[in-house]
């Protein structure tokens, strides 16, 4: 058996725990850092649905605003169609005294 200044060869040289000690809290801080990085990327998925759910109740809130103008402008071309349909009679009016006047 050989020993060397009176320790076991096969057993680890004194201060090996010391030195392992900021590698194991670098190893930790990286874990750290990694489950960090992934609660992030859950988010950024998150806030990339939620503008993309936005993005389509923009557009299908400018489509509504398109419908709603046309039937606007139809509305507005009847009404006036109307005007003109019933410009051809007279209405007569009947005053404050029971009497009654021509429009």
């Amino acid at each position: 058996m050989c020993r060397s200044m009176g320790r076991d060869p096969i057993s680890s040289p004194p201060g090996i725990a010391t030195r392992a000690r900021p590698a194991r809290a670098s190893n930790e801080l990286m874990d750290g850092i990694a489950r960090a990085s992934v609660a992030q990327a859950s988010s950024i998925e998150e806030i990339r649905v939620g503008v993309r759910t936005l993005d389509e109740m923009t557009q299908h809130n400018a489509s509504l605003v398109e419908e709603t103008n046309a039937a606007i402008e139809q509305t507005e071309a009847q009404a006036t169609e109307l005007d003109q349909i019933v410009d051809v009679f007279v209405v007569e009016r009947t005053t404050s005294r029971g009497g009654r006047r021509a429009a």
